[in-house]
């Protein structure tokens, strides 16, 4: 269905199935829905592919493509389950959940396909404007970020994908040498709510921390990835990380930081993380046991850089807004051109790393 909304989002999934109805669809009888996840490795949509497999869900994998076949009412609580349940997913093994259709949809958009470009454009060009004004006048971050230890409750509500990523990432930590030094979540409320969970790991030898991190957005979206981070004697910071988030923020002085999002397997990124590293002399880094306290000088310490950069401004009660200059940057910096700038230099970034690794 052609509509101006982000694939997978309730809006979009709203939008459809109103669509549908006023095709003449009856929402209330079974059909046969379809939904499509795509990954970068055939491997890896065999792996969603196990991982969604019950009795209404039927996967069939196809190259890279996970296609999900199900015959449910398309109610819109049942088809935003499925879509939640299916951008976790995807994320946890960085790939795309590219939306549904279902059997009796019509072929044909509702409005004119020139039309419906037409009002994806207009709302692309008003994010360029409208989303940084938005930002500027409600976006704020808390005077400290509000983590606690994981409990056993945490994780029951924890997403089967995200506790399952969580799972097999630590186990393979921990046959690489590293050591637990703490599970730990967060509940944000910007953005309608996030829910971020972070565990540490640390190497006793080569002083390597690890962490993984996984956020799960009330409004479905989902993402996870993992960090390796090693600060050198003479202070600047070696990060090697499969995160494939959009980065809203300038790269920090002396942080040498490259991104692999197509590397999903734990020994693989941290043998590129230790090639990276070398022969350089390594500071003793230690989180003691303590994961809170070391998340939380990280996360003063990003926000001191971010104040620095101008990109916000600390209020009165010690709460961050972001300055003008920052909600620009912010949200232009995931918009054309910048996001293709971003994305040119972390593919020259990796293909030196590669080619000096394959010399």
């Amino acid at each position: 269905m052609d509509h101006p909304f982000r694939v997978g989002s309730p809006e979009a999934d709203e939008a459809t199935l109103q669509a549908m109805q006023r095709a003449g669809v009856d929402l209330t009888k079974e059909t046969e829905v379809i939904f499509y996840l795509y990954f970068p490795t055939r491997e890896l949509a065999a792996r969603a592919a196990e991982s969604i497999r019950n009795p209404t869900f039927v996967p069939e994998v196809k190259d890279k493509l996970c296609q999900v076949n199900a015959r449910i009412v398309p109610s819109l609580n049942t088809i935003r389950d499925a879509s939640v349940r299916f951008h976790a997913v995807a994320a946890t093994l960085h790939g795309t959940y590219d939306g549904w259709v279902a059997q009796g949809q019509p072929l044909k958009p509702i409005a004119p396909p020139q039309v419906n470009a037409l009002i994806k454009q207009w709302v692309a060009l008003r994010m360029y404007f409208m989303g940084p004004a938005r930002l500027y006048n409600t976006h704020q971050l808390a005077p400290v970020e509000s983590r606690a230890l994981l409990t056993a409750g945490d994780e029951q509500v924890m997403p089967a994908a995200i506790r399952t990523y969580m799972h097999s990432t630590e186990q393979a930590l921990v046959a690489l040498g590293f050591r637990p030094a703490g599970r730990t979540v967060a509940r944000r409320p910007t953005a309608g709510g996030i829910t971020s969970y972070a565990t540490l790991f640390e190497h006793p030898e080569r002083h390597t921390m690890a962490t993984i991190v996984a956020t799960q957005a009330q409004r479905g979206r989902a993402a996870a990835s993992l960090i390796f981070k090693n600060t050198l004697t003479d202070g600047r910071v070696i990060q090697t990380s499969n995160s494939n988030v959009q980065r809203r923020f300038p790269r920090r002085p002396n942080h040498d930081a490259i991104f692999f999002p197509d590397v999903t397997e734990v020994a693989a990124l941290n043998r590129l993380h230790q090639f990276r590293v070398g022969d350089a002399p390594v500071a003793t880094i230690t989180a003691a046991g303590d994961a809170l306290a070391y998340f939380a000088a990280e996360e003063t310490e990003s926000r001191d850089a971010w104040l620095r950069a101008g990109y916000y401004r600390r209020m009165n009660d010690g709460v961050l807004r972001p300055t003008r200059l920052g909600a620009l940057c912010m949200v232009w910096r995931t918009k054309f051109p910048w996001a293709q700038l971003t994305r040119w230099r972390d593919e020259r970034h990796r293909a030196a790393v590669y080619s000096r690794l394959g010399s």
